[in-house]
């Protein structure tokens, strides 16, 4: 039995969309710029854009989730992708939305790949090394306020953390550090962490900490271990460290929209500063 497509044809031919009823085909482009071709009699729609099989399949299930659509198949074809459902009584705006929402899947795929490749294959390996070194020399120039007023005005001043953070990405922007979003947090990451725990291990063996302890193991009898040590060092300055890398998380999120910025910087403007 031949199913009855001239209503469908009508309403599609509404769209602006190329309707051959002879040969059963429906051609088009989307406002995303995605060309494709229905098949209504063959319950097929073709269309130019690629994507992985990790997000056909997940374009499937999104698809899917519509009643009126839960035989969809997404299957990825040399060309692009191929949509195969029951189209028997589908109604042209329903076509639409399916069309329309796979080729915007696939052109944010397609966008997102390009950036990943972009911020991969682009920079040579010492952009790495410069923002990494900028990272710490950042984080460590960061620290500065914090150690003053704790060395000279004799105030634990742990909030000041937050300054570690931010002043370690402007050091990794500041040498012109890779623009990859992963690397530049993963380094603004690690060298907040280096300097904040090794700020504050520092402050407890060199700012008194270590020989309080010392004097009270002298008084108690007490031999003196790492383990007790270590124990000494977590009561000594646990919260501290803790607060402060809280105040360090906080101001990273409160300029990861910077930190964005830059990693998604035009290829003109990188290294002009």
């Amino acid at each position: 039995m031949t199913v009855p497509f001239s209503k469908l044809y009508a309403d599609c031919r509404a769209f602006g969309w190329k309707v051959n009823e002879e040969a059963g085909t429906l051609d088009g482009l989307t406002a995303s710029g995605v060309a494709f071709r229905a098949l209504p009699p063959q319950d097929t729609v073709k269309l130019a854009v690629r994507m992985a099989d990790k997000k056909c399949a997940k374009l499937q299930a999104l698809l899917a989730e519509n009643p009126a659509f839960a035989d969809l198949t997404v299957i990825p074809t040399d060309n692009g992708i191929k949509l195969h459902f029951s189209m028997a009584g589908i109604t042209a705006e329903a076509l639409k939305d399916v069309v329309t929402t796979a080729a915007d899947r696939g052109v944010e795929q397609a966008a997102a790949s390009f950036t990943d490749k972009l911020e991969s294959n682009r920079e040579p390996l010492k952009a790495y090394l410069r923002g990494a070194v900028g990272a710490l020399l950042g984080a460590l120039i960061g620290a500065v306020p914090w150690i003053l007023a704790q060395w000279l005005l004799s105030w634990n001043l742990w909030m000041l953390g937050a300054l570690v953070s931010i002043a370690s990405f402007y050091g990794y922007a500041f040498l012109w550090g890779a623009h990859t979003t992963r690397f530049a947090f993963g380094s603004v990451i690690v060298c907040t962490l280096l300097t904040t725990v090794g700020y504050i291990i520092g402050n407890f063996f060199l700012g008194g900490g270590y020989a309080y302890l010392l004097e009270y193991c002298t008084a108690e009898g007490i031999t003196l271990t790492w383990q007790l040590t270590l124990q000494w060092l977590g009561s000594w300055c646990g919260s501290d460290l803790l607060f402060s890398l809280a105040c360090s998380a906080a101001a990273l999120i409160a300029i990861r929209g910077r930190i964005l910025a830059y990693t998604h910087e035009h290829l003109f403007l990188r290294g002009r500063r």
